[in-house]
C-alpha cells in the first residue's frame, strides 16, 4: 500500500509539472490582439469550406486593410466592368475578445472579424455566412 501511495503522489507531482504555459492560455489576449494588429495587411489567401479560392477581382486580388487605433481602412476591389477597380473606405474599429468590431459607412450594423490566430506577420479571421459556409481570410503584413 505505501508502495502505491508513493507511485501515486510522484505521478501526481509529475503531472502538474508537465503542462506547458501554452496551455492554459491559448487565445490571443485582448492587449496582444489590440498591439499586433496596428499597420497594414494584404489579403493573401482565402478559403471557402476547406478549399482554396483563387483571388481576383470579385474576391480580394489586392486586398488592403489598415488598422491605426481607432480607425480602420479597408480597400476593397471589385470588377466595374473594364478590370479590377479599388474602392476605399474607412471607419472605426474597436476589439472585443477575439473579435475586431468594425463600424463601416455602408451599413447601420457592425462588421464583426472573428480572429483565429495572429503575430507579427499575419492574421486569420474566419467568417460564417447564413449558408453555413466558411470563409477563412490570411493576411500578411506588409
Amino acid at each position: 500500500m505505501k508502495t502505491f501511495k508513493f507511485i501515486s503522489i510522484c505521478a501526481l507531482a509529475i503531472l502538474s509539472f508537465n503542462c506547458s504555459k501554452n496551455d492554459d492560455n491559448s487565445e490571443t489576449s485582448i492587449n496582444d490582439l489590440e498591439t499586433l494588429i496596428l499597420g497594414n495587411w494584404k489579403l493573401e489567401s482565402r478559403t471557402l469550406n476547406g478549399e482554396a479560392v483563387e483571388l481576383d477581382c470579385l474576391n480580394g486580388l489586392s486586398t488592403i486593410v489598415s488598422f491605426d487605433d481607432p480607425v480602420f481602412s479597408f480597400d476593397v476591389d471589385f470588377n466595374d466592368g473594364n478590370g479590377c477597380a479599388d474602392v476605399p473606405y474607412n471607419g472605426n474599429y474597436s476589439i472585443d475578445e477575439n473579435r475586431i468590431v468594425i463600424n463601416t459607412p455602408f451599413s447601420d450594423d457592425p462588421s464583426i472579424w472573428t480572429i483565429l490566430n495572429i503575430d507579427e506577420t499575419s492574421f486569420q479571421r474566419i467568417s460564417t455566412s447564413l449558408d453555413d459556409d466558411v470563409t477563412i481570410n490570411t493576411y500578411q503584413r506588409f
